[in-house]
């Protein structure tokens, strides 16, 4: 059975489309990893995350395809395997240039740019794409790549990430340390707010940490089994990711 969804502004800001709550209920819909195919593009397909709410986000790539404005309507249904199949778009108006020739020749000349990684030639090696169903082979370059990692697993962990720190709210909340720490996360089992350090292996943090400065580590790599000398909680992404993996691929 054919289903609409409208394309709104505030979509086509955050490349997300919306399914209507009947929609999720009849098909059984529920959230994580959905594939969109677009019916008469047979070697296109696009997977996003669907939410709570009925969004599916990540479909950039739909509306680069389909050129979708804001106003288009997206007729489509859902199959049998959970996937959502695009059959047609049903414009907001009709353009005043309906031919391809002509609104090319009307369309103005753009000179196509080119990355930094073309135009440096850069090396054509893999890089695995940071992703929930790719945490079971991606591993982190620098610390940074810990936070998005977090980001994405925290739901996994017993902790919640509220900000980074500044020396600012140290002195708001009164923390004295020689060495600022990286967040403020809260317990999800007592609501209390906890210092936290992000490294990339737990033998790290006691270069320039104290064991009573922080109350969580979190890391990719947990290698050191000194517990006198670490943070109350430690939190090993790699673990938790390599889990997380498995059973998203066991659920498929």
């Amino acid at each position: 059975m054919p289903h609409e969804s409208k394309i709104k502004p505030s979509y086509k800001q955050i490349n997300a489309i919306y399914l209507s709550r009947d929609v999720i209920d009849q098909s059984d819909l529920a959230p994580g990893v959905i594939t969109v195919f677009v019916e008469h593009h047979p070697e296109f397909s696009v997977d996003g995350r669907l939410n709570n709410g009925g969004g599916i986000s990540g479909m950039s790539r739909l509306y680069s395809l389909l050129s979708l404005e804001p106003g288009d309507v997206l007729v489509y249904s859902v199959t049998a395997n959970c996937e959502i199949v695009i059959h047609s778009v049903r414009r907001a108006s009709t353009p005043s240039i309906t031919t391809p020739a002509a609104q090319a020749a009307a369309e103005p000349k753009t000179q196509e740019y080119l990355s930094v990684y073309r135009r440096k030639n850069l090396r054509a090696i893999h890089i695995e794409l940071f992703s929930p169903e790719n945490l079971r082979r991606w591993e982190p370059e620098n610390e940074p790549d810990v936070y998005m990692a977090f980001g994405i697993l925290q739901e996994h962990t017993k902790f919640r990430y509220c900000c980074a720190t500044s020396r600012a709210l140290l002195n708001r909340l009164g923390y004295v340390s020689e060495t600022k720490p990286d967040a403020i996360l809260i317990d999800d089992n007592t609501g209390e707010y906890l210092i936290a350090e992000f490294k990339m292996s737990s033998t790290a943090f006691t270069s320039n940490h104290q064991r009573d400065d922080v109350d969580v580590l979190v890391v990719w790599h947990h290698d050191d089994d000194r517990v006198d000398l670490l943070p109350h909680h430690i939190v090993c992404l790699k673990d938790i990711a390599r889990t997380a993996a498995q059973e998203l691929l066991e659920l498929e």
